[in-house]
């Protein structure tokens, strides 16, 4: 296998960037060696690494009687590299211990769907907010390509913003944004029905390298608004594309790893659900139901029809986690989107890492307790005074910055804000650099992933439980005339999912349960061969085949069920009256 790389945990002036120690290619191959797991490629990056994916079944079953299968992505966004770390330690664990919930099931996992912007954050070099696939492209169509990237311009080692109070119309800034009086720190739009004023034009720490008048517009680690650098992979999906989106790339799909990934998908019909680890959550905090499209036939968020199944899974993973709350984020252009949208599986979202208050108490990591003296002043020293109460911070971005603090005192964590200072700016002048580090809102201790790993090896266990499962069938004869039988049977979906969900049965991009009857169609006066039907309903929910057919008393006739997660199965019905 080719090798991907292997990301050493990347901190800069004790501020903390996208963790780390990721180890890629040792683990996986580990993972192949071990012989428990198929690991394959996907596609090939723009830089030449392979997308890799992993199949994991139960020992024994490399090839199970049922195609039902689970997909895991991580890795879209290479800042979140505790996705990466948390879907490497599941495959690992169930690998080692697959479990009797793996029987007849398969886990896909694709571990790192960015090896390429992973790797950029294992370089060395100042890091932007920069999570994208990285391309060399000309954004600005002057001719030149990477011209104008970040720089770190107060030389702290980490790329975060220069603010620049009420800037010169010379400089082509506008003011935008004010400084939140109770959350200092936090930048914020103005109130205008408060008679609150922009006061502050933000943008990427650097300079404006080739002179026209725009900065960090060329070149990797512009990021947001910078219109160069790269493609944002959950950006690139054909689910409502976000076509002049910066980071959109020119088309859907137009990076290997998006149309790899949905290749794979559309030539895997097994897969039953889709579980992605990435900013964007859509299992914590449900999709608005109901809500489409222009066209009226694609959601925006999910189907009606959708809404209990995914409420279910939701409360399951609440319950599993211990996490409450979490920012959907947007979902136009991801694979989330696109697996549920356009190809019709449930699929769940989550980012991994949230803040304490949005846990449950039992769930939130603790402090270690310190030293009963820890506090005591030196012999002779007056006591402290206690630390008057800090009030509470009345905004999202204002919680972040306080819960920088408190892991940073109490965890030992590296540091996720830079406190706006006033730096010289060779083309601007007087600015202030500072902000939230990249990356820090996903920083994860060793202990913290390994916590993650537990969880969500359980979750996946649950969702496996909760898969389609339409492999109960029933059948009987009942005769009409003689020579002339009617011929039916019943197939039971004992699992929790439909065999197809709302929009899987609107999508029809799988074929439903299909029962085959074994008989000439010749002999069939009513029913036709083939019966479908789309979406069987979980929880004991049945599918009735009925037909009426020639046959001679006595003799047997065969049916064949099958569906997208289930191997053909096949019942044989004698013609005989009950009690003959």
């Amino acid at each position: 296998m080719q090798r991907i790389m292997a990301a050493a945990v990347l901190c800069s002036g004790g501020y903390a960037l996208a963790q780390g120690a990721v180890n890629l290619d040792a683990r996986i191959e580990a993972l192949a060696a071990s012989g428990s797991v198929e690991v394959f490629s996907l596609a090939t990056t723009a830089q030449g690494r392979p997308v890799v994916a992993m199949k994991i079944a139960a020992k024994g079953q490399q090839t199970p009687k049922d195609p039902a299968a689970i997909l895991l992505v991580a890795g879209a966004d290479a800042r979140h590299t505790v996705g990466v770390r948390t879907a490497l330690g599941i495959a690992e664990k169930v690998a080692k211990d697959p479990g009797a919930w793996l029987n007849g099931r398969t886990l896909y996992i694709v571990p790192c769907l960015n090896p390429d912007g992973l790797a950029w954050w294992a370089s060395a070099g100042a890091k932007a907010d920069f999570g994208r696939a990285p391309r060399s492209m000309d954004a600005d169509r002057d001719g030149r390509r990477d011209e104008d990237p970040c720089e770190d311009v107060n030389g702290d080692g980490v790329i975060t913003l220069m603010r620049i109070k009420n800037p010169s119309p010379l400089s082509g800034l506008s003011a935008t944004l004010i400084e939140d009086a109770e959350d200092p720190g936090v930048m914020r739009a103005p109130d205008g029905g408060k008679g609150e004023r922009a006061v502050y034009a933000v943008l990427a720490e650097g300079i404006d390298n080739d002179g026209d008048g725009s900065f960090n517009e060329d070149g990797v680690g512009g990021g947001e608004g910078s219109g160069g650098g790269g493609i944002d992979l959950d950006l690139n999906f054909p689910a409502h594309w976000p076509e002049f989106r910066d980071g959109s790339g020119r088309h859907p799909l137009e990076s290997p790893e998006a149309l790899g990934l949905v290749e794979f998908v559309m030539r895997t019909p097994g897969i039953a659900s889709v579980l992605v680890f990435g900013p964007r959550d859509t299992v914590v905090s449900v999709p608005e139901a109901g809500k489409m499209d222009a066209s009226g036939q694609v959601p925006l968020g999910i189907e009606n029809d959708d809404k209990r199944l995914y409420e279910s899974i939701s409360g399951k993973y609440k319950e599993v986690t211990g996490i409450n709350e979490s920012p959907r984020g947007e979902l136009a252009g991801s694979f989330a989107q696109w697996a549920y949208a356009h190809h019709g599986l449930p699929t769940f979202a989550t980012g991994l890492v949230v803040r304490p208050d949005q846990m449950k108490e039992e769930k939130r990591r603790k402090a270690p307790d310190k030293p009963a003296d820890a506090e005591k002043p030196a012999e002779g020293a007056a006591e402290k005074p206690p630390e008057a109460k800090r009030p509470d911070p009345k905004t999202d971005e204002g919680k972040w910055l306080r819960w920088f603090e408190d892991r940073e005192r109490d965890f030992a964590a590296p540091k996720g804000f830079v406190p706006w200072t006033k730096v010289t700016h060779p083309q601007l002048g007087e600015v202030e650099v500072g902000g939230v580090v990249p990356g820090a809102k996903w920083w994860a201790s060793d202990e913290d992933v390994a916590r993650l790993v537990e969880d969500h090896a359980v979750f996946v266990r649950e969702l496996a439980a909760r898969l389609p499962d339409p492999s109960t069938i029933t059948g009987e004869a009942k005769r009409v005339a003689p020579g002339l039988w009617r011929v039916a049977v019943r197939v039971t979906n004992t699992g929790f999912m439909p065999t197809l969900s709302a929009i899987g049965s609107k999508a029809n991009t799988r074929p439903g349960v299909v029962a085959t009857l074994g008989v000439s169609p010749n002999d069939v006066l009513e029913g036709g061969i083939v019966r479908r039907e789309a979406a069987v309903r979980g929880e004991g929910g049945t599918f009735d085949a009925v037909w009426t057919v020639r046959a001679a008393d006595g003799s047997r006739v065969k049916v064949e069920v099958f569906s997208a997660t289930m191997s053909p199965r096949t019942i044989e019905i004698e013609l005989k009256e009950a009690g003959l």
